[in-house]
């Protein structure tokens, strides 16, 4: 849950224009619009995997292009 909560963390400090969500601590939900904002009717997210890359925290994206954003 250590590193769940440090990436959340870090992803919303370096995006505030998106709203996080999350279902479990193994899936971070990254919506196209922050909290309070109007949301609109259609819409995509993105999914990122919590987890650990080369030693460090890290978010992999899971659909479309492969992505991986380390938090150093």
């Amino acid at each position: 849950m250590d590193i769940y909560h440090k990436l959340r963390f870090a992803y919303e400090q370096s995006h505030p224009d998106n709203m996080v969500d999350a279902s479990d601590a193994y899936i971070l939900t990254v919506f196209p619009f922050k909290h309070g904002d109007k949301i609109p009717d259609d819409y995509d997210v993105v999914n990122y995997e919590t987890g650990m890359f080369e030693g460090k925290p890290a978010l992999r994206k899971i659909e479309g292009k492969q992505e991986i954003l380390v938090i150093d």
